[in-house]
């Protein structure tokens, strides 16, 4: 996962006529103002046949290419919203390179009458900076994905294993003849490659290459009669189906998973109820099983725990993935906050100090690549550090606005309450798992049946290794143990999360949590006086003036120690399951350098997936990974890049075992990364 992307995403520059919005850039408006939502009804709604086409159906996928205001997705959203006979779920997946601030987006929409739709759209927007985003609205059931990024580049890296998604285009960038990049014939060919047989388009323009462009890919393209003064749009239907939605690699080419509305979740933890969750809000039929005598009893039963982006000098991959997790993570804790549900935490931001003339570096690389959008970022003095943390500062730091900390066995809680009728069946040890006919059997330690179901997720974190079906996972067990120190009055003055080698938050319920400690020699969870000593020393070295403000010598202090999970190259593990021995012989080739079958899917394990090995930061990456599954089960447009999901399957250390000439045997895997 070594491929870097240039962000390319600059702040658009505006006009304001008549209470519209006008790009100088590319000298052209963004709706019109003399009826902006009646122009979006005419031309995307009525031109792609809609409300009509989604009635009924289970899911209704729209892609969009420029996003700008937003106002197409709030009209789209309306008309969800009115029809008795709408789809259960819509999905709206929207590009844009230069996107609009949160206060803009208010302004361009605040004359708009859905009130309630825009400030929720307002409320949840999310920081400009490049990459995938996900935004959830309705309790799940309408979801928008904004990718901010050039609009070939973007299109080219929506992937799945379910193939093509959409089911009806808006196409609305800036006129054709101003903005020519975004009517090209290769956004064409990528719009052409990610729609369904029949998939539906609708455009404001009836410029001729644009409708040839569109004829060459494979549309039927027609034209009517236009928005008000306008004279004619186009409008059409894709026909011609080639090829398959290719990644760069065979084995990433995943069939479809199996036709059904039933599945099993196997564990308990955030990585288990997050998914158990998204299946259910999909319309599965979902029951959990967990081993212990309730959810969150291991490395996710922890009172406190930290979530927040580490970003790098380049915008890599892996800063896409995390960046994209952190917001939905960030999006989906604030909705706990804000809700009925009884979850303890704040998105009270994180402050990440200069520690070494190493790391001053590396923060204002990182600012300085990233100045053009500061509310995901800021580069803070000393005197403004100490300000948002409450406490003294002493260097300067980065400050995540985004961040919080959170505790980890509430949003297990809260994912099962929030989901749709999950099944919890707790005290259910399951030791195998056996595919018989089309339906997967676990079977406890006895041999008796606890469940069946066509699609199983496993969660189990480091207890993946003991079922035999995935044991040849190279998953690790590291313990970890964080100490809680008893509140002071000046301590109680600590407003946001800090991290240095450690963290420490606010207080909660009289103490602050001070984290932790990473033993790669031991799997003993007895909470140790040395590492509350070792705790308490990083405390002292990366935050002096905390350390300093709790009576830390008479202070009462508890911990507790669990094990993580974690993976060879520090990433998690999600998706399919590959059938190993099928998969070794299958791309056998890849030890002596021969050719492989370029063309047949990756084998597989059907119906079987895991989410694993999300370690230290599995509040994040574990409420985006049940996205991940879940949306490869249900065949929705993915909520990260295809080279994303590429780098997060299991079947990555078995092509690194071939590759290096490895045999039969459990996968192999170095410290690169990913």
């Amino acid at each position: 996962m070594s491929e870097l992307f240039d962000p390319d995403l600059t702040e658009p520059s505006l006009e304001w006529r008549d209470g519209a919005p006008l790009s100088t850039e590319f000298d052209d408006v963004y709706f019109s103002n003399s009826g902006g939502p009646e122009e979006t009804r005419h031309v995307f709604l009525t031109g792609n046949g809609l409300p009509q086409r989604w009635s009924g159906r289970t899911h209704f996928v729209i892609g969009e290419t420029g996003f700008g205001t937003g106002l197409n997705f709030i009209e789209t959203w309306r008309a969800w919203r009115s029809d008795p006979e709408s789809c259960t779920r819509l999905h709206f997946l929207s590009v844009e390179k230069h996107p609009i601030s949160r206060e803009l987006l208010s302004r361009a929409l605040r004359a708009h009458p859905e009130r309630e739709l825009v400030d929720d759209l307002i409320a949840k927007y999310p920081v400009r900076c490049p990459g995938f985003h996900r935004v959830e609205f309705e309790s799940g059931r309408v979801v928008l994905t904004l990718l901010f990024g050039d609009v070939l580049t973007m299109l080219s890296r929506i992937g799945n294993g379910a193939g093509r998604t959409v089911d009806a285009w808006f196409l609305d960038g800036f006129t054709p003849s101003r903005n020519p990049e975004m009517w090209s014939i290769d956004v064409f060919r990528e719009i052409a490659r990610l729609s369904r047989t029949g998939a539906s388009f609708a455009t404001f323009t009836s410029a001729g290459f644009v409708r040839r462009g569109l004829e060459q890919v494979g549309f039927d393209v027609r034209k009517c009669k236009g928005f008000r003064h306008k004279r004619e749009m186009a409008h059409g239907e894709f026909k011609t189906v080639s090829g398959c939605d290719e990644s760069s690699k065979p084995w990433h080419r995943w069939p479809a998973a199996p036709t059904a509305t039933q599945a099993l979740v196997v564990g308990g933890g955030l990585a288990g109820t997050a998914t158990a969750r998204a299946l259910s809000l999909r319309g599965f039929d979902v029951t959990l099983l967990e081993r212990h005598d309730d959810i969150a009893t291991q490395a996710s039963g922890s009172p406190a725990g930290i979530y927040h982006a580490d970003l790098m000098r380049e915008c890599t991959p892996r800063e896409r993935l995390f960046t994209g997790a952190v917001g939905f993570t960030a999006r989906r804790l604030q909705s706990y906050f804000d809700g009925t549900l009884d979850v303890a935490g704040a998105p009270c931001g994180a402050v990440h100090p200069v520690t070494s003339a190493k790391r001053a570096q590396h923060h204002r690389d990182v600012t300085e690549r990233r100045a053009v959008f500061p509310e995901f970022v800021e580069w803070l003095s000393p005197d403004e550090a100490s300000d948002v943390a409450g406490l003294a500062i002493e260097q300067p730091a980065l400050f995540y606005p985004q961040a919080g900390w959170v505790c980890p066995a509430d949003v297990c809680r809260a994912n099962i309450e929030s989901g749709h009728e999950v099944r919890v069946r707790t005290g259910t040890h399951v030791a195998g798992l056996e595919r018989v006919g089309d339906r997967w059997v676990a079977t406890n330690d006895e041999g008796d049946v606890v469940g069946e179901a066509p699609i199983v997720v496993i969660a189990t974190a480091g207890d993946a290794l003991h079922l035999p079906i995935v044991n040849w996972l190279p998953l690790r067990q590291l313990r970890g143990q964080i100490t809680r120190v008893e509140a002071t009055a000046a301590s109680d003055r600590l407003r946001s999360v800090v991290y240095y080698e450690g963290y420490a938050t606010p207080s909660h319920d009289g103490f602050h949590t001070l984290g932790a400690t990473f033993d790669h020699d031991s799997v003993d969870v007895t909470v140790r006086d040395e590492d509350h000593v070792a705790n308490l020393d990083r405390l002292c070295e990366g935050f002096p003036a905390l350390h300093s403000s709790l009576a830390t010598r008479s202070a009462r202090r508890v911990g507790r120690a669990a094990l993580r999970a974690v993976c060879p190259d520090h990433l998690p593990m999600i998706g399919p399951v590959p059938d190993e021995a099928r998969f070794r012989r299958q791309y056998d080739g890849l030890r002596f350098g021969r050719s492989i079958d370029e063309q047949s899917p990756a084998p597989v394990l059907p119906g079987l997936y895991v989410s694993v090995g999300h370690g230290s930061r599995g509040i994040v990456s574990s409420q985006f990974g049940a996205e991940i599954i879940a949306s490869q089960i249900a065949g929705d447009p993915m909520p990260t890049e295809r080279g994303i999901v590429d780098a997060l399957t299991p079947g990555r250390f078995l092509v690194r075992s071939l590759a290096r000439g490895g045999g039969d045997g459990h996968a192999e895997a170095d410290e690169d990364d990913g």
